[in-house]
């Protein structure tokens, strides 16, 4: 016990204090890169945004133009200088909803509201350690810690529970809040219901292990669904079920993906798979694994795709042409609804300047790029 509390202890510390261990690198400056080869009729840009590392204030937004075959970097830099610290620090989640996009940026307490066209700031709403969002009926739903979370093994000299803020898209006011667990992170909306992942994530001996349900024409909490511990990422199938990955805890539990039925909110299947990001289409999952084990180590990297009807693995490798063995850190993944590509990006290091690569159906390299710092988070822009 005593070696698996010391373990639980690195962990949290690798957690709270892992910015402390970067290299020097400016941000990227603003640049065009050609030869992109993808072309699709339905969309005028990929987005892509870079995460940057804590407390370095490096966020950034790239796009892949569809007309031009081109993918532009640190765009956002370009469409607003005059705002101090541009972006921000910590970005870690994008979504467009009708003409604006808005960029969660976690370590600036910030969301970002822009217009979905060029770029130009519309405005921010302040919030405390934010994560997440969603969209129903003109409102953007966003997840938050709600304060600054210090790590803790126990949890209870942390005990605050995190909120989901609603706020008005029109107004970008936030107009009501509700309270949920610790650390909440995922977010998804389906069947009138918004469902939250609490992850507890900063307490490794007393993680969070429920999914919130809210009644969204009441804006209350109706209960709480007893998953399993440190929930992160939320997706919905094309049947309006909820999947949900838990990160475990590193050493006795490992990740894995559960299935929500959002009828009678319960969970009804699970995936034992390692689950670092993943992307439901239609009816598959795409799922990146990264196990990691503090006993046994690294485990390597897979690119499983699943059928979410069944559970069933569908292939091994959904990167058909060896890229895959290539890639060091994958790290976002969003797969074209239409034309069914995959992108996904390569953090590398961490630390430098990651990449972008676009994938056919079949799993054979389209275009590849260099993007920003810790490239996450994508967004498909209509025409």
């Amino acid at each position: 016990m005593k070696n698996y509390y010391i373990k639980i202890c690195i962990l949290l510390c690798l957690l709270v204090f892992v910015q402390s261990c970067r290299k020097d690198e400016t941000v990227q400056q603003p640049s065009v890169q050609q030869n992109g080869t993808e072309i699709d009729a339905n969309y005028a840009r990929l987005y892509v945004l870079n995460e940057g590392n804590m407390d370095e204030n490096r966020s950034t937004l790239d796009y892949y133009d569809y007309n031009n075959w081109t993918y532009n970097t640190n765009i956002y830099q370009s469409a607003n200088p005059n705002v101090p610290l541009y972006l921000g620090d910590a970005g870690n989640d994008l979504q467009i909803y009708g003409s604006k996009m808005y960029a969660v940026i976690n370590m600036s307490d910030k969301v970002e509201i822009m217009d979905a066209k060029t770029a130009k700031r519309l405005g921010q709403v302040n919030l405390k350690n934010c994560r997440y969002a969603t969209f129903d009926k003109g409102y953007v739903y966003v997840s938050s810690y709600h304060r600054n979370v210090i790590g803790t093994v126990d949890g209870n000299s942390d005990p605050a529970k995190g909120i989901v803020a609603k706020i008005d898209t029109a107004t970008l006011q936030i107009v009501d809040s509700v309270v949920v667990g610790r650390q909440p992170d995922g977010i998804a909306i389906s069947n009138g219901k918004l469902y939250v992942a609490n992850s507890g994530g900063y307490s490794p001996l007393n993680y969070e292990r429920t999914v919130s349900v809210i009644d969204l024409s009441t804006f209350k909490l109706i209960k709480n669904i007893d998953v399993a511990i440190n929930l992160n990422l939320m997706q919905l199938d094309d049947e309006g079920n909820v999947f949900v990955s838990s990160r475990g805890d590193y050493i006795k539990t490992p990740s894995k993906l559960f299935k929500i039925d959002t009828k009678q909110d319960k969970v009804i299947d699970s995936i034992g798979l390692q689950v670092s990001s993943f992307c439901i289409s239609k009816d598959t999952a795409y799922i990146i694994g990264s196990p990691f084990n503090w006993n046994s180590g690294n485990g390597g990297t897979y690119f499983k795709t699943v059928n979410t009807k069944t559970g069933q693995t569908i292939s091994d490798n959904f990167i058909s042409d060896g890229t895959s063995a290539k890639l060091q850190k994958p790290y976002g993944i969003l797969v074209n609804p239409n034309s069914r590509n995959i992108y996904l990006t390569d953090a590398l290091d961490y630390q430098t300047s990651g990449n972008v690569y676009c994938f056919s159906p079949q799993g054979k390299l389209i275009w590849q790029f260099k993007a920003g710092q810790i490239p996450g988070h994508l967004a498909l822009l209509k025409n």
